[in-house]
């Protein structure tokens, strides 16, 4: 395996790093605006750097931390109503955990393996996710995003949902069971026998749940297009049938102004005759 020096890697995962948080921070633009703000938009880009430059692990703390990087910087940097901000905040959140977890708890479980240390688990996150960043930016293309609220309840109903499956294995959730077969009071903080066993075990299950997180959420950013084009649809369908009620009360009009001046039309000739009528008895009269 290429091993490359921390004095070369540093700054190539920092630059990348920040390259992915750049591409992702425009993901969001395309679905929040920004506020016009220099600072707020550099702000941006710190909870992707964190996430990104993190080691998120099963029964982790830093799975809880970086949220409130993400929420409070999302409402601090962008625009829009503070619950939708919210929400978009959230779906960032689990997109990036639930990969982060999935390459995070393989390399941290594996001893490194994989590579000699964490430097190249970064590099890999940050290029990770310039790809995936690029791809949603593509698909997502130049849209205007103009939900309903019962639509962004809608998503944020369901990222809710997703976001309490990452933190069931946070320190809080599925991760303190390895605290409870952890013998802390060993300066070695040597694990029982059960350790490895509770750990391996939870290592299955995040397998399986970690990419079924992070496929659920894609699923929910594919959504927001979906939903896009079926407000635009719904908007449209709307002013057509305005349209159509306003021609057909135009015809109505049309046909009563018509139907007016027949009956006017009508009277008149009937007025002139009779005023015809009048002006021969006058002449046979004189």
């Amino acid at each position: 395996m290429l091993v490359l020096d921390n004095i070369i890697l540093d700054p190539i995962v920092i630059v990348l790093t920040l390259l992915a948080s750049y591409f992702l921070v425009k993901l969001v633009s395309k679905i929040i605006p920004f506020k016009n703000n220099k600072a707020l938009k550099i702000l941006a880009l710190l909870p992707f750097s964190l996430s990104i430059g993190s080691v998120d692990y099963l029964g982790d703390t830093n799975i809880l931390i970086v949220l409130i990087f993400y929420i409070v910087i999302f409402q601090l940097s962008f625009m829009g109503k503070a619950t939708n901000k919210f929400i978009i905040s959230l779906m960032f959140y689990l997109l990036l955990s639930s990969f982060n977890l999935i390459v995070s708890t393989i390399f941290v479980t594996n001893d490194f393996k994989f590579f000699p240390n964490e430097e190249y688990l970064y590099l890999v996150k940050a290029l990770s996710w310039i790809i995936i960043s690029n791809i949603l930016l593509k698909y997502m293309g130049n849209i205007e995003v103009k939900l309903s609220k019962k639509l962004w309840l809608l998503l944020g109903g369901l990222s809710a949902g997703l976001f309490f499956i990452i933190i069931g294995f946070s320190n809080i959730g599925f991760g303190a069971l390895l605290d409870i077969f952890t013998d802390i009071t060993k300066p070695e903080y040597v694990a029982s026998n059960y350790y490895y066993e509770v750990l391996d075990m939870l290592n299955k299950i995040g397998y399986i749940i970690f990419p079924s997180v992070f496929l659920s959420t894609l699923a929910l950013f594919a959504a927001i297009k979906v939903l896009i084009k079926h407000e635009e649809l719904l908007e449209k369908d709307a002013l057509e049938n305005i349209k159509e009620n306003y021609y057909k009360a135009l015809q109505r009009e049309q046909k009563t102004v018509r139907t007016i001046r027949h009956d006017m039309k009508n009277h008149l000739l009937t007025v002139q005759a009779m005023i015809e009528k009048k002006t021969i008895i006058r002449q046979m009269t004189t």
